[in-house]
């Protein structure tokens, strides 16, 4: 990891994002408008878009938005290539580095994940409420029938992947996979 003075909103206003509330903007790397889809953490130079999943540091921001390399990213972020000291690379540490990136991105994804399965299971439990109201009033409604299998049928399945979002790092591996269907790679 390279150390770059340069603070994320400067380089988000140079790459002409519209800032949002503390520490969000647009994502230039998709050419987003929300203005608060891009969030960053400068403390731990880290970054991360909830629309298009893009993540990383100061350099990869640079780096994945103008499609240029590592050294034209530094000289873009005002960075003298050759005033690096030996080592300070993008190698340097880039296994524990990736796998901290892996790990918080996971995380993330389990976050935005939960809070859309929460708000599916509160849809499920509104029409499971109106089917009750519909069979309550006229017993052989077929269609408060189907409305109530539907809303118990996904219940348990929703209730158990929430129930892995929130819980250790290995059950939010298991939730990713079975919810993308592909291993996670830490």
């Amino acid at each position: 990891m390279t150390n770059v003075s340069i603070s994320y909103r400067e380089i988000l206003r140079r790459l002409g994002a519209r800032m949002g509330g503390k520490n969000r903007s647009s994502c230039p790397i998709h050419s987003g408008h929300n203005p608060s889809a891009l969030v960053f953490d400068e403390s731990d130079d880290h970054y991360f878009c909830f629309a298009c999943g893009a993540h990383g540091d100061r350099i990869d921001l640079i780096q994945q938005t103008l499609k240029i390399g590592f050294r034209d990213a530094l000289i873009w972020a005002g960075v003298d290539p050759a005033r690096l000291k030996p080592g300070c690379t993008r190698n340097a540490d880039s296994a524990a580095l990736e796998q901290r990136r892996r790990r918080r991105a996971l995380a993330e994804w389990a976050a935005s994940t939960g809070k859309r399965l929460r708000r599916y299971l509160f849809d499920l439990d509104r029409i499971a409420f109106h089917a009750r109201q519909r069979l309550i009033n006229n017993p052989d409604d077929d269609l408060a029938w189907d409305l109530a299998r539907i809303a118990f049928a996904d219940e348990a399945r929703v209730e158990y992947l929430v129930s892995l979002l929130d819980g250790s790092e290995s059950d939010q591996r298991l939730a990713f996979k079975l919810i993308e269907g592909e291993e996670v790679r830490l």
